[in-house]
C-alpha cells in the first residue's frame, strides 16, 4: 500500500472479512457479526497520510513481510501493510497484495 492512497482501504477490510468467513469466495464475508470484524484501517496519529491495519481481534497476529521481516501485532495495534505481506490472524492467515 502506497501512502495516502485510500482506494485500497476497503480492499483490506474485504479481504480480512474472507479470511474470518473461512471460504476462497470473494463473495464470502463470515456470518455478518461484529465478532467476524477482525481488522480496520486507521490513519496514523501524526501522519494522517500514513494508513495502518488494526488488530481488532483478540489474539497476536504474526506477520511476514516479503523480505522475510517478522514481527508480531499486538490486538489493538496496528502496522502500515505492504505487497506481499503473509499475515496470520490467528487460526486463519493471507496475503496482503496491491
Amino acid at each position: 500500500m502506497h501512502q495516502g492512497l485510500l482506494p485500497d482501504y476497503p480492499r483490506f477490510v474485504h479481504i480480512a472479512s474472507i479470511i474470518l468467513g473461512g471460504s476462497a469466495d470473494p463473495e464470502a464475508t463470515g456470518s455478518g457479526s461484529p465478532d467476524d470484524i477482525i481488522a480496520d484501517m486507521v490513519q496514523h496519529p501524526v501522519n494522517p497520510a500514513i494508513w495502518g491495519l488494526r488488530n481488532l481481534g483478540q489474539e497476536d497476529w504474526s506477520v511476514e513481510r516479503a523480505d522475510g521481516t517478522m514481527f508480531v501485532v499486538a490486538p489493538g495495534k496496528s502496522f502500515q501493510p505492504s505487497d506481499g505481506t503473509k499475515v496470520h490472524f490467528g487460526n486463519r492467515k493471507g496475503i496482503i497484495r496491491q
